[in-house]
């Protein structure tokens, strides 16, 4: 008989290196308004109010979304959701995360999972083709966009290796300001809700030194 468990030596080797990183959660639900009349063009995006996870406040994460696609992807013409650490003291986190969009059921669509090392800061991760753009507003504009509103579930894990994630925690403000971000909790138990907001999001266009201020 074979025998498939795994050697004490390797198992005391995975558990040392799972233990060594602390994790800790988050999930977020970004709702974008009017987004057939974002005013972006190729290369340029939105982002949502950034956030933090409930043990740092020093490490800093935001939801990325290409409207009409990147060029260096060869992706123009397609939706692109991207996981984007803004800013952190610590150079590297390893993170599980989710993104999809949401229909007008809760059910998650177009799902992007993976696990990734974001070493650094203005690291991004995510797809750049999520689904076609004249598809989002023709077939499934009633499915995904009804009322012109997109709606971006975003899931993460976050484990500190290079660095300790207790120690960020203890930095935390106790005068932390509220973003502008529609959060989520009953779709998942095992994620805190961030903040909530009755009045949609904000949203911030970018390329280059090109800014785009949210209109009323």
């Amino acid at each position: 008989m074979t025998d498939n468990n795994i050697s004490g030596s390797e198992s005391d080797r995975e558990l040392k290196f799972f233990s060594e990183i602390v994790t800790d959660h988050r999930s977020v639900l970004w709702t974008i308004q009017n987004f057939s009349l974002c005013p972006t063009d190729v290369n340029e995006y939105l982002q949502s109010p950034e956030f933090t996870t409930r043990s740092s406040s020093v490490t800093i994460w935001a939801v990325r979304i290409y409207p009409k696609g990147q060029t260096e992807c060869n992706s123009v013409g397609k939706i692109g959701l991207f996981i984007h650490k803004s800013s952190s003291e610590t150079e590297v986190h390893h993170v599980r995360y989710k993104i999809c969009l949401k229909d007008v059921y809760g059910r998650d669509r177009y799902v992007v999972k993976s696990e990734q090392l974001f070493k650094g800061n203005g690291t991004s991760w995510g797809r750049a083709s999520v689904i076609d753009r004249e598809v989002l507003l023709g077939v499934k504009r009633e499915e995904l966009l009804q009322n012109d509103t997109l709606r971006v579930y975003c899931e993460i894990t976050v484990g500190c290796i290079d660095g300790n994630n207790s120690t960020e925690g203890a930095k935390r403000s106790n005068s932390l300001s509220t973003p502008s971000i529609c959060c989520l909790d009953a779709l998942s138990s095992n994620f805190e809700t961030l903040y909530e907001s009755k009045s949609g999001a904000i949203l911030l266009c970018k390329q280059s030194s090109r800014n785009f201020q949210p209109t009323e």
